[in-house]
């Protein structure tokens, strides 16, 4: 499910997963990676997966960057600049899935938006496909927007809006069965959204042959080929925003101690959706790796970014227990660690910025880290540099954002 959102505003937790700001930039992304995911734009080819660009339309432009905060978008703003990523991935890359956007457009929640739905995607663009919800959300046309009485007229509104799955349990369509004994007109909205689900598979040959091949898959997954790109990628991402007194590049020949500080100096992170890496190198371990055998690295955190999040997933729920932040008080010993390793060094390389626990979709509708208020670091980050820098050792700050 390629990110199409058109991100602007960066106190907003997924900004992260967008491709960023500029709408034709999102659109070219967007349909190589729809082509690359399904194998080219003329339907879905063997090996291959559909794409479900997500979330259709306007997710990212919610009120003060509050995820599931409502979205009010003038209409040439949503014709002009909103929605071209996403007729882009279906009308030139020919993406089978759409996935709607959790919020709503001008109080209409996108779950239910017929207009956007089937007007737009069907018949003003040809969207032959199928349209699968995000998370749960059928049953929050009742339970967040309150645009239906309980779950089962959820359903039907979702239905009659061109929503063809509600995924992952049927937490709102397991009512349809209630619905289709009073109201015929259901079972034909059902009849349909089912001809729609049956025809994808049946293209992708799932009735034929519904697994890959484990050998085949096996060789393609962290490839060495697939490696070099990815590497590729993260080279490019690294960005030197000021470099005073031309500290940089270091000369690791006359370089004999450096400091190694910060929150994310030694994990190995990835984004708030990604499994937990269990391979790779930290920052501290190619700094180790490069540096001369007689330089001596010296490593402190200094403090956390956050404190430690509970997540508690039952059948049908994930509850997340908002990460808390340290008190100045409560890094004071750390930070002195760090200073006092700063202070015996040659240079000091201090890590610092967000983590999976400061940028991510705030999934509760109360007190959720994840959609920020401000863009300080968080934490005791910012006390952490400025007694580093006071030591007056040269410093190279790190920012790992995102």
């Amino acid at each position: 499910t390629p990110v199409l959102d058109i991100g602007r505003d960066p106190r907003w937790g997924r900004i992260e997963e967008t491709f960023g700001e500029d709408t034709y930039l999102v659109s070219r992304m967007g349909v190589s990676v729809v082509k690359g995911l399904q194998g080219g734009s003329d339907g879905v080819r063997e090996n291959h997966i559909i794409s479900s660009p997500k979330h259709f339309a306007g997710y990212a432009q919610v009120a003060g960057g509050r995820n599931f905060a409502p979205t009010d978008i003038p209409l040439r703003v949503f014709r002009d600049e909103i929605l071209p990523p996403f007729k882009a991935a279906v009308m030139e890359a020919n993406a089978m899935g759409i996935m709607p956007s959790h919020a709503e457009i001008d109080g209409v929640p996108c779950h239910g938006n017929k207009w956007l739905l089937t007007e737009i995607l069907r018949n003003e663009w040809g969207f032959k496909g199928i349209v699968i919800s995000d998370y749960n959300d059928a049953e929050r046309l009742a339970i967040l927007h309150n645009v239906a009485v309980d779950r089962e007229e959820a359903a039907v509104k979702a239905l009659d809006a061109g929503l063809d799955m509600d995924i992952p349990i049927g937490s709102a369509y397991i009512y349809l069965l209630n619905a289709v004994k009073k109201n015929k007109k259901v079972e034909k909205l059902l009849d349909q959204a089912v001809s729609r689900i049956l025809k994808v598979k049946f293209e992708l040959g799932l009735f034929e042959n519904p697994f890959v091949n484990p050998d085949e898959a096996h060789k393609l997954v962290n490839c060495d080929k697939h490696k070099a790109i990815a590497k590729k990628a993260a080279d490019k991402t690294v960005i030197l925003l000021k470099n005073e007194n031309n500290l940089l590049p270091l000369d690791k020949k006359t370089i004999k101690s450096i400091a190694v500080i910060g929150p994310n100096a030694d994990p190995i992170e990835f984004s708030y959706y990604s499994h937990r890496p269990n391979l790779g190198n930290s920052i501290l371990d190619g700094i180790k790796a490069k540096a001369q055998d007689d330089c001596k690295i010296i490593y402190e955190k200094g403090c956390e970014i956050t404190k430690k999040v509970m997540v508690i997933e039952t059948e049908t729920e994930v509850v997340s227990k908002n990460p808390e932040l340290y008190t100045l008080e409560e890094e004071t010993e750390s930070i002195a660690k760090a200073v006092e390793a700063a202070r015996k060094s040659s240079v000091a390389i201090v890590c610092i910025g967000g983590s999976p626990m400061s940028s991510r979709e705030a999934v509760t509708l109360q007190k959720s880290y994840g959609d920020n208020a401000h863009l300080d670091l968080v934490g005791q980050q910012n006390e952490l540099v400025k007694q580093v820098l006071a030591t007056g050792t040269p410093t190279i700050v790190v920012l790992i954002n995102g």
